[in-house]
């Protein structure tokens, strides 16, 4: 056991470090971005922007009621549901974790779980397996986004370079779809929750063990709850899909409102051929900070490919202008978190039907 605990230890260290590693790359590359930074042209581009950054922001809080729309339809059941309001204020607090912590989605779904169970009657088995189908239709969704932005946008585009984007596009279009249908048979076929409770158990701790015997029922009713979801609730799967798809074109949305807002001569089919492609890239390194670097050098390197001269000014007052739209969501996010981390039994903030224990087989 001893040895196991060092072993542990050493893991721990070495993930720390390697977040660290990333992280610290991330920065490097901001910083690279804007080595040559005009400081002047660049404030007098983001100072024409005005009240069209309100748009921007408001484009994000309308793919956040999208998600919360989704997420709350596949969460509730016949007996049990939850106020939009407060689902809508929940997700808006774990997803901000995503943005400023490394592998920050870990932190954001813990805190959309502890909030949800501490806000309504929602047990854990429910809460997981919602999570789990939220994110597995997120990736069909973003797989068919991908595909159909860079498709219409080569078929709007004039330029004959663009063409070859397409291959880009549906190579990862179909990547994505191959890996969460794969996922998706997976949870199905196989009692994925109880095959980490089986490795959890075999952790040599007898404290830890412990624990994790007294939610044996929890992993086992995750896998039910799942496997029911899937195999019945094909109705909510296909309206959270769908949210789940308009969601994608408004970050595409706000990004062109960006590109507006700046003046620049950028045109909706270049934004098409894009933006899905950088998305893909934060997704793929979600273990940096907000995509940190990467996602900055991705649009960094697009507008320039497209974009005449200032090319260089027009990136960083897009990338900056980004970047705030960000912070400003992760302060409203944070602030969210610590309001309803203290507050509230739950008693007026879900219905639910007093006499029906919530049903999880």
């Amino acid at each position: 056991m001893a040895i196991f605990a060092s072993v542990n230890r050493i893991k721990n260290h070495v993930s720390i470090i390697l977040k660290t590693i990333s992280l610290i790359a991330g920065v490097l590359l901001f910083l690279f971005i804007f080595r040559d930074l005009d400081i002047n042209s660049t404030y007098k581009l983001i100072s024409h922007i005005g009240y069209l950054f309100v748009i921007v922001l408001s484009l994000y809080f309308i793919g956040s009621i999208a998600d919360a729309l989704a997420w709350k339809s596949l969460l509730e059941s016949s007996t049990q549901s939850i106020s939009f309001i407060r689902i809508l204020l929940i997700h808006i607090a774990g997803e901000s974790f995503y943005r400023f912590l490394p592998a920050g989605v870990v932190v954001g779904e813990s805190v959309k779980v502890f909030l949800i169970r501490k806000h309504s009657t929602f047990l854990y088995p429910a809460i997981v397996s919602s999570l789990m189908m939220r994110k597995l239709l997120m990736g069909i969704s973003q797989a068919f986004y991908i595909g159909t932005a860079v498709f219409f946008g080569v078929i709007l585009s004039t330029a004959g370079q663009a063409h070859s984007l397409i291959t880009i596009g549906t190579i990862i279009s179909i990547a994505l779809l191959v890996l969460f249908i794969s996922i998706g048979y997976l949870l199905y076929k196989k009692n994925f929750a109880a095959s980490v409770y089986n490795f959890l158990i075999m952790i040599p701790i007898a404290s830890f063990q412990k624990k994790i015997a007294l939610r044996q029922k929890d992993f086992i009713s995750t896998d039910l709850v799942i496997q029911k979801a899937l195999l019945t609730n094909r109705k909510k799967s296909g309206i959270a899909f769908s949210l789940f798809l308009f969601g994608w074109f408004t970050e595409l949305a706000e990004t062109y409102m960006i590109l507006i807002a700046l003046n620049t001569s950028i045109s909706f089919a270049d934004a098409l051929m894009f933006e899905p492609i950088v998305s893909f890239l934060r997704s793929v390194v979600f273990f940096i900070p907000g995509g940190l670097g990467i996602m900055d050098f991705g649009y960094s390197a697009s507008i320039q490919s497209i974009s005449a001269h200032t090319a260089g000014t027009v990136a960083a007052a897009f990338i900056i202008t980004k970047r705030a739209k960000e912070l400003f969501w992760i302060i409203i996010g944070v602030s969210l978190t610590a309001i309803l981390g203290k507050n509230g039994s739950g008693k007026t903030l879900f219905r639910v039907r007093p006499d029906i224990l919530p049903n999880l087989s």
